[in-house]
């Protein structure tokens, strides 16, 4: 009974996509493109729709965070309070009407369904059926992480993105403003840090550790954070034996003698006790250079940059982390 429950559903979803009139389709002939139809190639296909959307479900972070920066809302959008807890997109947030499809890359297709989304934007590491989600909506899957051949690549993503989301929903324009936006931001800021004593040779280190673990990444050459802390001047010294396709590279203490004689940005909040859990080496600890002589900064534990407005965000605490040190 539930199988043939669920066959009813996707035939009912196949329906509305015909009688919404957009076309999702891989093989969409060029006599079926109108004017004003807006084309998208993407890591699953070709997606047409026949106008700007208006509902849109996000199904990653990035995706909601682009429209959020569009001036636009999501219909819905999954983990929301994980979105709000750890992605700092300052004074601009969702609504609190948005719908949460829950964890991210586990949302429920009647639940997506039942939002009469007339677009899906999904990433390409989740284990969706493209199939499924393109008989709710037409479906758009992106590639965050493009792999060792785009040494900027999960930067260079974001910006493709917001371009992206400019497109679908009309919105070219305003897409074209929040990345020179982002581009004036970099600028203030290296005006900014160019008078201070810091450090611009650094590395970034991210903690995950609980009661009982020790967890730590350093950020690699690839990692959006680094793509951005280059833009406003500073140089990542930390450069991995092999290539990390997410840009972290899970470390241990003892593999930061050698790398300690520069600036230690830690995604953290200040007071952290991330080298105090009576699991690190006294002796390796205070072997230290930039714990024992105070040249670490903490930014916060939301402060990853994720889209343009955690972007921002990242910008301004980094500055704000130096000047408060200085």
């Amino acid at each position: 009974m539930k199988k043939i429950m669920y066959i009813l559903f996707i035939l009912l979803m196949s329906m509305s996509v015909v009688a919404c009139s957009t076309d999702n389709s891989k093989d969409v002939a060029p006599e079926e493109v109108s004017k004003e139809s807006i084309t998208i190639e993407h890591s699953a296909g070709t997606t047409v729709l026949d106008k700007p959307a208006e509902r849109v479900v996000a199904l990653e972070w990035i995706y909601g965070e682009d429209m959020l920066a569009l001036g636009v809302q999501p219909v819905g959008m999954t983990d929301i309070e994980g979105y709000t807890t750890w992605m700092n997109s300052g004074d601009i947030k969702l609504d609190e009407n948005v719908a949460d499809l829950g964890v991210r890359g586990s949302a429920n297709l009647e639940d997506i369904a039942a939002l009469k989304p007339d677009l899906i934007v999904t990433a390409d590491y989740y284990e969706y059926d493209y199939e499924l989600l393109s008989a709710i909506a037409p479906t758009i899957v992106l590639t965050p992480y493009p792999g060792e051949g785009h040494p900027t690549g999960e930067y260079d993503h974001m910006i493709s993105s917001i371009e992206l989301m400019g497109k679908v929903l009309g919105l070219d324009d305003k897409a074209a403003e929040v990345i020179d936006n982002l581009e004036k931001a970099y600028a203030e800021a290296n005006e900014i840090l160019k008078d201070t004593d810091v450090d611009f040779d650094y590395i970034e280190l991210i903690d995950f550790s609980t009661a009982d673990t020790v967890s730590m990444y350093l950020y690699t050459d690839s990692s959006i954070h680094t793509t951005i802390l280059e833009k406003i001047g500073f140089n990542n010294i930390y450069k991995p034996e092999k290539f990390e396709l997410y840009g972290q590279t899970n470390i241990n203490v003892e593999n930061l003698v050698g790398l300690d004689k520069n600036t230690l940005f830690v995604v953290a909040d200040e007071g952290a006790d991330i080298f105090s859990k009576n699991l690190i080496s006294e002796n390796v600890l205070n072997g230290l250079d930039f714990y024992t002589n105070d040249k670490m900064y903490y930014l916060g534990a939301n402060a990853s940059p994720f889209g343009p407005l955690s972007t921002l965000t990242f910008v301004d605490t980094v500055v704000e982390s130096v000047l408060s040190n200085e």
